[in-house]
């Protein structure tokens, strides 16, 4: 199974290397009122009739069209984490994830997605050797430091947080490292992937258990100096 780290590895620099490669971002979640709509846009203008589907935990539970205005209202949520996706008919998509956090509140949340042309070939391949990626980490949350060989803080570092066990192509968590190499990302209770690079360093990739009888701990990640076209690749 060594193969798989190192395939994963080549992947992840073949997407980042290749400029014609787009992905769409998406951080952390934000907490959310219950009642939440989607405005789906292409450069700013609204698109009507895009598919909105919504998923929890890797399953969909419902999918509508948006209106004349790019607006889908969606139907009152009960707390949780949920994956949103919009995506248009000549196939251009978004996602992001979707905190619930206020089953009370009749405030209503906007989400915006800005459509952009579908994942990679690369980054599909990426998100396929994920899933055979084994779980050596069993933490209470996501949190932690990205550190070089010296025991330097490496600020940047691109992290990539992939649910385990998707049912439906995902859209990575996608993260930044901020200027003391620390990272977080409230994540709900279960499996993940994550790859942490940076140019000019090999990616660090391991299976998390997220749950409240994992360890108390952050994640510490040392990345290695990496040489020749790995260097560049990232």
């Amino acid at each position: 199974m060594k193969i798989l780290p190192v395939l994963i590895a080549s992947l992840l620099f073949s997407a980042f290397a290749n400029a014609e490669c787009v992905t769409v971002d998406s951080g952390p979640p934000k907490p959310s009122s219950r009642n939440v709509r989607i405005v789906a846009s292409v450069k700013g203008k609204p698109v009507r009739d895009a598919s909105v589907e919504v998923l929890l935990e890797g399953k969909e539970l419902f999918s509508l069209r948006t209106d004349q205005h790019g607006i889908a209202a969606l139907p009152p949520l009960h707390p949780g984490y949920y994956w949103v996706t919009a995506t248009s008919d000549n196939r251009l998509q978004a996602g992001t994830y979707l905190y619930i956090v206020d089953n009370s509140s009749k405030k209503t949340t906007t989400l915006r997605l800005g459509l952009q042309p579908p994942t990679s070939a690369a980054q599909q391949e990426l998100n396929a050797a994920a899933r055979e990626v084994l779980v050596t980490e069993h933490l209470q949350f996501f949190k932690g430091t990205v550190q070089e060989p010296s025991g330097g803080r490496v600020p940047g570092a691109v992290i990539q947080l992939f649910p385990k066990d998707f049912q439906v192509e995902p859209t990575p968590i996608r993260l930044t490292a901020n200027e003391n190499g620390n990272f977080s990302a409230p994540l709900a209770d279960g499996a993940y992937v994550v790859v942490i690079g940076l140019p000019g360093f090999k990616s660090f990739i391991a299976g998390l258990q997220i749950a409240r009888s994992g360890e108390a701990k952050e994640l510490q990640v040392s990345l290695k100096i990496a040489s020749g076209c790995q260097a560049r690749g990232f």
